[in-house]
């Protein structure tokens, strides 16, 4: 589904087994909640270059073996709270308008690379101390001035 003209992201109903989605570089404003509902098998999600995507639905925590989640690119600012109930291993978040860390990335205790570059970020908060298991932390270009006591 990549480089195409797509404005939302449909489910794609019947395909239960689907794995790996790339719909990079699209028009896409819109993934419908059903998405993840309908594709609980999900592990890999490429989503970046569609700037005019502002959230991703609540409904994301259906897909609970979702392992790489790739968000570059998109108008994103937060998070829902139910990505905490995926297994996301690789989280990128690049070229956004996050002014913070989401919090809820303090509960994705699977994590283990993180990139946060090219965003809004002043301040880094003590949820990233929480991760465990993180082993690759990219906050480049952002207008950090400040890491929590607790880090």
């Amino acid at each position: 589904m990549a480089s195409n003209l797509l404005k939302k992201m449909p489910p794609l109903a019947g395909a239960t087994g689907l794995v790996f989605v790339n719909a990079s570089t699209n028009s896409i404003e819109l993934i419908e909640a059903r998405f993840f509902v309908d594709h609980p098998n999900l592990l890999y999600l490429v989503v970046d270059n569609n700037p005019g995507l502002r959230a991703v639905p609540d409904t994301i925590g259906h897909a609970t073996k979702l392992s790489i989640l790739v968000l570059d690119n998109t108008g994103l600012s937060a998070l829902p709270d139910t990505l905490a109930a995926t297994a996301v291993q690789t989280l990128t978040l690049n070229d956004n308008h996050f002014v913070k860390v989401p919090p809820v990335l303090g509960r994705l205790g699977s994590l283990r690379t993180l990139e946060l570059q090219h965003n809004s970020i002043e301040v880094l908060d003590d949820s990233i101390g929480e991760l465990a298991a993180l082993e690759v932390l990219k906050l480049s270009y952002n207008p950090l001035v400040a890491a929590s006591p607790e880090l």
